[in-house]
């Protein structure tokens, strides 16, 4: 005799196990589009940051700063068209991805310096001068 409680609780585990895998499967496919490399080096007078986006152009960015914080956002959307004596085809490629860093020491935005050049994009963000606080001997 088949015991109808396990059964059923084995075939909803069964179902679940498979749903978890379709989700880790699809979320891999996706993550790449979902975000890009960023290296963030700290020097003594600012913040570099590069972020490595290919395929887009200048104009599909935008970049956004906080003494403390930065957005990067890239959009695009790429359509081509092939036409030929038989066949037309019409490709569209769209998305978008963003990425908010969290600086490691406070900047000033409305100095930084911002270059685009072959995929990679280089901002650098001047370090915002710490005033120097003075020591108090309590006893």
């Amino acid at each position: 005799m088949i015991d109808d409680d396990k059964w059923l609780e084995d075939s909803i585990k069964s179902f679940r196990d498979i749903q978890k895998e379709f989700q880790r499967q699809f979320q891999s496919i996706w993550q790449p589009l979902q975000s890009f490399p960023v290296d963030m080096i700290e020097t003594d007078k600012e913040v570099i940051v590069r972020a490595d986006l290919p395929g887009f152009k200048k104009q599909d960015l935008q970049v956004e700063a906080t003494e403390k914080r930065i957005l990067i956002y890239a959009k695009r959307k790429e359509e081509r068209t092939e036409k030929g004596k038989y066949f037309y085809r019409k490709e569209r490629k769209s998305g978008e991805i963003r990425r908010v860093l969290d600086l490691p020491t406070e900047v000033k935005p409305e100095k930084s310096k911002l270059e685009f050049k072959d995929g990679v994009l280089e901002i650098k963000l001047p370090k915002k001068e710490i005033s120097k606080k003075k020591k108090f001997r309590l006893l």
